[in-house]
């Protein structure tokens, strides 16, 4: 083998290695062994289209025809260089023309185009990896007609479309995958994530038991057997096989994530929060992760941190960020300098609230002697359920702001503010929020004067509230600060799970929380009320989506009104 096509070989290698740029330094490498071969145009468009799928369809095919004309070109080097341009484009245009040039002239030109479906499959399954789902189908849609379908392809085709929400093509696959292996553990845990959608979760149990069975090795199928048993409030169920889906990876913090969660959610706060810095090791969690391992040295456990400065780095949402500023007071007790990265939206708030808090920006983040994941003040104060802080309200707004929202918030009835939905980037946002029309039977009690606190509610208060009887307050609430001087001139909050709740509960104004079944673990479960919270009570759902009787539920409290 000549060196040039020792050199191709390297890049193809590098390729498979995801080593793209020693790949073009080696390229351009090539370029300048080539010379007076007539390929030195053909490689200088290789190099400059070298990133995934820069190259489209056309330009790779007329390469391969560039690369057909070279007469000096054998089998194999050609070979080699489709299997570059194929790599560089992911292009299955090329199949035809390829496929058509061996069968014409079999003799110039060797292709394996087995090697290029395999490729582009292994891409859709690295997009399955990402949760990038509809580059994942699209990369199986390439291959779908040329492919004999197998089980894995089948199974993997119809898992990205029930990701999409394209249910009705995922099953047409999902039957497929059945037809050649009907007893496969994948068939039964697939068919269990089917019944856990649909909220049937003793069919769901039953399923995963199945899979559990063909596979007692596969820990994705134990977790989805605790899932099912969260699902029905099972908690002590969905702890113990939590625990055994540990046992098989030991290193899967995203188990140990879920578990911190669900003991949270049982008020075990010791080994709940011990469980819950898994959180930081996640790999797709936020940029804060990525501070942490950075500056692990300097990540502050609960050591003496008196005249200190510290960090603290913000994650989560905006609601998460609100409940934990709780502990604010506290540090500022120990005269700690403390600094925060946190989103802008809630800057003034703090300011307000704690103007001798510093915000940063991110490049600022290694000024400090210590950094703090924020949601790690629950460990580093030894949280428990005999020690939560009550210490509302934990916010406070100014003079001037409370005099603007005075005249803008009045009434001689009670005052009522409503929020019907969240962040629809939420993963549970679907079953947390609701629509507006479904508060009809509230804000039809002329009792009380309406207000709306949701942000980009305005065409929801169109359609559902033609007669205009709630007051939109959107355009004033700029951000939190303004939010809370709203909150603070009425007299009750009615609002699904979201930043305004915490907001409220840290104003120490009343607010009633709805709640989905399976909720978030500072909610707990069966309670009326949280400790985090003394001014809240919360309406909870008594089964899965079922919203009804839970606003029957407020507004026959409105009417005693108990608040």
């Amino acid at each position: 083998m000549d060196n040039q096509n020792k050199l191709v070989l390297g890049i193809l290698q590098m390729m498979d290695s995801n080593k793209w740029g020693v790949a073009k330094k080696t390229l351009e490498k090539l370029e300048s062994v080539v010379l007076n071969s007539g390929k030195i145009k053909i490689l200088g468009l290789l190099v400059e289209k070298f990133v995934i799928g820069e190259m489209n369809f056309l330009e790779a095919n007329n390469i391969v025809h560039a690369l057909v004309k070279i007469k000096s070109t054998n089998s194999y080097e050609m070979y080699l260089w489709i299997k570059v341009i194929a790599k560089l484009s992911s292009s299955l245009f090329l199949l035809d023309k390829l496929q058509s040039s061996k069968e014409n002239n079999s003799d110039n030109l060797y292709f394996d185009q087995d090697n290029l479906y395999q490729f582009i499959f292994i891409q859709g399954k690295q997009h399955m990896q990402r949760a990038e789902w509809g580059k994942a189908v699209d990369k199986f849609n390439l291959i779908t007609p040329y492919r004999k379908m197998t089980f894995e392809f089948a199974i993997l085709i119809s898992q990205s479309l029930h990701n999409l929400g394209q249910h009705s093509e995922a099953n047409k696959y999902f039957i497929k995958a059945k037809e050649i292996n009907p007893e496969h553990e994948l068939i039964y845990s697939y068919q269990g994530v089917l019944k856990i959608n649909e909220k049937d979760c003793t069919a769901a149990k039953y399923f995963f038991s199945k899979a559990i069975k063909c596979n007692p090795f596969r820990s994705q199928n134990i977790e989805n057997l605790a899932l099912a048993y969260l699902e029905e409030h099972n908690l002590e169920k969905s702890i113990k096989y939590y625990k055994q889906a540990i046992e098989l990876e030991p290193h899967n913090h995203k188990y140990i994530e879920k578990l911190a969660t669900i003991q949270l959610m049982n008020e075990d706060y010791k080994h709940g929060l011990e469980n819950y810095e898994s959180r930081l090791m996640v790999s797709n969690k936020q940029a804060v992760n990525i501070v942490v391992r950075k500056y692990r040295h300097l990540v502050w456990s609960g050591e003496k941190i008196n005249n200190k400065k510290l960090l603290l780095v913000s994650e989560q949402g905006l609601g998460d960020l609100i409940f934990i500023f709780r502990y604010i007071p506290l540090l500022l007790e120990k005269n700690v300098d403390v600094s925060l990265i946190t989103h802008k939206s809630l800057y003034r708030l703090i300011n307000i609230s704690y103007p001798k808090v510093k915000l940063v920006e991110q490049s600022n983040k290694t000024q400090c002697d210590f950094i703090v994941p924020i949601m790690s003040l629950l460990k580093i104060f030894k949280t428990s359920s005999d020690n939560i802080l009550q210490n509302v309200p934990y916010f406070s707004i100014n003079r001037q702001l409370n005099l603007k929202w005075s005249k803008i918030v009045k009434s001689s009835k009670p005052k009522i503010g409503l929020v019907w939905f969240g962040n629809k980037n939420f993963p549970f946002d679907s079953e947390r929020s609701m629509q507006l029309k479904q508060f009809t039977i509230l804000y039809e009690l002329s009792l009380f004067e309406w207000y709306s606190l949701q942000i980009d509610g305005t065409k929801d208060l169109k359609l559902s509230d033609p007669k205009k009887i709630i007051i939109n307050l959107e355009k004033e609430l700029l951000d939190f600060a303004e939010t809370a001087a709203a909150i603070c001139q009425l007299d009750l909050v009615i609002c699904v799970d979201t930043a305004v709740a915490h907001l409220a509960g840290g104003l120490g104004k009343p607010v009633w929380t709805l709640n989905r079944f399976v909720t978030d673990w500072r909610w707990i479960l069966n309670k009326r009320s949280v400790e985090w919270y003394p001014t809240m009570n919360l309406f909870r759902q008594s089964s899965n989506r079922e919203w009804e009787p839970v606003i029957h539920k407020v507004r026959n409290e409105l009417l005693n009104n108990k608040f």
